[in-house]
């Protein structure tokens, strides 16, 4: 396994998220970044699923979003896909090819997704962590308020409950997806459209197991691409295109600041689910 050292600094990160850039040693095989979240909780079971749960109606925000201007307990209203010139009648098949997609690049690290309600037939005892709530919402205003197509809570997994996490679609609205999705034909709409919402949830649930944004100049097609995992700055066409976690150590970024470190995002993500499967708080 391999890892990063703990030292850090304290940056702005997307949208203003207070975040700890890790600092690399090459040389060095030191403390992964989530050592310092405690000793082993006896009450866990280190055999237990691990899950995202994606929220497609509306919800009950768990926590602050500051980026946003929300607050814990604000209600966000359903996801609703008829701007993007699809039926009602098409949510359901939009909704399932969403799970799936996050689901193909979340099974990579052995995490499950889950919907509002739990796994049909399970029982309680057998239901799986969530660690991570994203929520799809439609909420008028807030992508133009913060300047992006999602939103998280803070850096890393909370040991008080889910971390959260909002993926605004009407923002794909602002950035011309829609318009875009006009000459396609509905099957490719919902394809198109599945695939780019998975790709802001996944790139909020990376903010949740540590990952802030890498820079990597003519290469979009990264989940942490500074810009957001659409990278709408540079191509509309990456939203279509599921994307990945780097796999090597990439430089970091941040809007805010400009600190360059670098980060190997599967690194970061295996480290810190490691650490939550050993029940490590």
């Amino acid at each position: 396994m391999r890892h990063l050292p703990l030292l850090g600094l304290m940056v702005l990160s997307g949208c203003g998220n207070a975040v700890l850039i890790p600092m690399t040693d090459a040389d060095a095989d030191a403390s992964p970044a989530f050592a310092d979240l405690g000793g082993p909780d006896e009450t866990c079971d280190p055999a237990r699923d691990l899950a995202v749960q994606i929220v497609t109606e509306s919800a009950i925000l768990l926590r602050d979003l500051p980026d946003a201007g929300f607050h814990a307990g604000t209600l966000l209203p359903s996801f609703d896909i008829r701007a993007f010139d699809l039926q009602p009648d098409d949510r359901e098949d939009v909704i399932a090819a969403v799970h799936a997609l996050a689901g193909q690049r979340l099974s990579e690290f052995g995490l499950r997704v889950v919907g509002e309600e739990a796994p049909e037939g399970s029982e309680i005892a057998e239901a799986p962590e969530i660690i991570a709530r994203v929520v799809i919402t439609d909420l008028p205003g807030a992508p133009e308020h913060c300047g992006c197509q999602g939103s998280t809570s803070a850096l890393g997994l909370p040991s008080d409950g889910p971390a959260e996490a909002v993926v605004f679609s009407n923002a794909y609205v602002d950035n011309g997806l829609a318009g875009v999705l006009m000459r396609y034909s509905r099957k490719e709409r919902i394809e198109k459209l599945a695939a780019a919402l998975s790709n802001s949830i996944l790139h909020e649930v990376g903010h949740t197991l540590g990952l802030v944004h890498v820079d990597v100049p003519g290469q979009p097609t990264l989940l942490m691409a500074r810009g957001g995992s659409s990278a709408t700055k540079v191509s509309l066409a990456a939203m279509t295109t599921l994307q990945a976690y780097s796999q090597e150590a990439r430089p970091v970024t941040t809007d805010a600041l400009g600190v360059r470190e670098t980060q190997c995002d599967v690194c970061v993500i295996e480290d810190t689910l490691a650490a939550r499967r050993e029940c490590l708080r």
